[in-house]
């Protein structure tokens, strides 16, 4: 029989025919594994629900024009999709959690995240906190910083702000419009409950946190 042809060996101990292959690209890891701890139970809490304008056909009823103009430039959205991603958590105390709600100027919401001027999105720990980084948002972003928002509806905020500041139905109000809307809190965390008629959280409104953090960028 013929002799069998020898193997040819690299210095490392590899084939000829291995070391000349290249290892195949790591994939590069998920928005969920990268965004904060990436725990997949914070995962399995997105609702994946697209962005909420903060206005309410009532609001006329039950607030000054003021809060209802304020109220038309402002959405909820959810961490986690692209614009979430990019609302990541440098310059914040704590991290953005996946799946997490906050606000932001939905004029600057097309933007990306290094485009946005100063308080475009804020994080409120709770629901009721929502009213006052909103005004928070009024004062620091629409009043002085937004590049994107158009000039007359700044100076309409402007000029009804000093006419009527507080909204005439309360922070209740606002607290109610939210839970209607699906929000509720999760520690010092807001989220979104599903649309699948999923029942509610145990969780109760914190009385106490009325500020949140802004993400400033």
């Amino acid at each position: 029989a013929a002799p069998k042809a020898k193997r040819v060996y690299s210095r490392k101990g590899k084939s000829a025919s291995a070391a000349g292959k290249k290892s195949a690209p790591v994939p590069a890891p998920s928005a969920a594994a990268t965004f904060a701890s990436g725990d997949a139970s914070e995962a399995a809490l997105l609702t994946h629900r697209p962005p909420i304008p903060l206005a309410m056909e009532m609001d006329s009823s039950a607030l000054n024009p003021y809060q209802c103009l304020l109220r038309q430039h402002i959405e909820l959205f959810e961490s986690g999709h692209a614009s979430g991603v990019e609302g990541c958590s440098q310059g914040r105390n704590t991290p953005i959690k996946l799946g997490q709600v906050g606000i932001r100027c939905r004029h600057c919401a097309p933007l990306p995240n290094k485009a946005r001027t100063k308080g475009a999105v804020y994080y409120s720990k709770s629901i009721r906190g929502v009213y006052q980084v909103s005004q928070n948002m009024a004062k620091v972003h629409f009043g002085e910083k937004c590049r994107t928002i158009p000039h007359d509806i700044r100076q309409r905020l402007l000029s009804l702000h000093l006419v009527n500041r507080r909204a005439t139905g309360g922070k209740d109000y606002w607290v109610d419009c939210l839970k209607s809307q699906g929000l509720y809190e999760d520690g010092q965390v807001l989220r979104f409950r599903p649309l699948d008629g999923s029942p509610d959280s145990p969780t109760e409104d914190n009385e106490d946190d009325e500020e949140g953090e802004e993400d400033d960028d």
